[in-house]
């Protein structure tokens, strides 16, 4: 099978470099919408110099369901690197073709052509790839003549994935992810909640019975939609090909870590005031802004840092607040319903949030 390579890059010295290492390969330069004129097995995906990673993952996306095998060259290791990969990951990026450099070293043409080679092994083989009908196979029934039961149903169009996630625990996260589904559910739609909290606590907010008796990869049912406890975040990409068309809204819970699903369409981080709050916050508000996320003040601290500060020198974007509402929100905790039910603060802000998000327009 002839392998055919794009070398998402402009750098004559590369180019020539790969020609002389893989002469068996047909290889082009230039930038991805080179990918819809010419059919390519193998894409080589660089970062260039002062380039942001979010340019990166934009290339990603635009060839990556268009040929077999991706190569990305990541650069060096480091705190930024490191989300960027795990993000390239959840994508289907092969791991050994993401290509990483040493702290103060740069990714060699050597790298990348060991991670050609590396991914030509990948390429499948055209004996594998047989053609939709050959000479042995039943001429095609007049269309007159097909029995329409036997026509498979196309799905739906995938629901819409919205996730939470703070950046330590205590900051109002499931509190909030519950309530967002809950109404949301109130309002019609089919919903599953999709809980990754260590240990997870949404069943005790959603009504589940024997919250504290959940399991890993179990599916529960309640009043306000459906709880799935996944294993793991990989457990959960298996399962999700299975779900994603069966509800109108995905809600992911993911109390204290940083988690953009790829196939996200919404992020909200919960902010809490507190100090320690504000520390994580501005040691990760570069990686947050790759999310593009909206934010949520959880104004639980009277002592807390200002919202103003926080949205001036910080996020530089105005978030939704939650007035402190402590005492309703516990009241339905132990009714076994989400705050939404007894905070009419929550309730409220809760209700512009879905707004925002357009998700009950029709």
């Amino acid at each position: 099978m002839e392998t055919k390579l794009l070398l998402v890059l402009k750098n004559k010295r590369v180019e020539n470099y790969f020609k002389d290492k893989l002469p068996e390969v047909e290889i082009y330069t230039g930038d991805v919408s080179m990918i819809d004129d010419l059919q390519f097995n193998i894409a080589v995906i660089t970062l260039a110099p002062k380039e942001a990673y979010q340019a990166l993952l934009e290339k990603v996306r635009a060839v990556k369901e268009k040929v077999d095998v991706l190569v990305v060259a990541l650069g060096e290791e480091n705190e930024e690197s490191k989300f960027i990969y795990e993000k390239l990951v959840d994508m289907g990026v092969n791991e050994k073709l993401i290509i990483t450099s040493k702290p103060g070293k740069k990714v060699t043409s050597s790298q990348l052509v060991k991670g050609v080679q590396n991914a030509i092994e990948l390429l499948p083989d055209e004996e594998d790839d047989p053609p939709l009908w050959d000479e042995e196979d039943p001429e095609i029934e007049d269309e007159e003549n097909i029995n329409v039961e036997t026509i498979t149903e196309q799905p739906s169009a995938r629901g819409k994935i919205v996730s939470f996630f703070s950046l330590k625990r205590g900051s109002g996260c499931t509190t909030v992810a519950t309530s967002f589904a809950g109404h949301i559910t109130d309002a019609g739609l089919k919903v599953a909640l999709v809980d990754f909290g260590e240990p997870p606590t949404a069943s005790f907010h959603l009504g589940i019975n024997d919250p504290a008796e959940v399991e890993p990869s179990s599916v529960y049912s309640g009043k306000w939609g459906e709880l799935i406890i996944p294993r793991s975040v990989g457990d959960f990409h298996g399962m999700f090909e299975e779900v994603k068309y069966n509800y109108d809204v995905i809600v992911i819970n993911y109390p204290g870590k940083i988690l953009p699903f790829p196939e996200c369409d919404f992020s909200v981080v919960v902010l809490d005031t507190d100090l320690q709050s504000i520390e994580l916050l501005i040691k990760q508000n570069k990686l947050l802004k790759y999310c593009s996320p909206l934010y949520l003040v959880n104004k639980n601290n009277p002592h807390g840092v200002p919202v103003d500060v926080i949205t001036k020198d910080i996020i530089g974007v105005k978030p939704f607040c939650i007035e402190s509402d402590y005492e309703a929100c516990l009241q339905a905790l132990s009714n076994g319903a989400p705050a939404i039910t007894k905070s009419s603060t929550m309730a409220s802000t809760v209700g512009k949030l879905v707004a925002e998000l357009g998700l009950l327009v029709c």
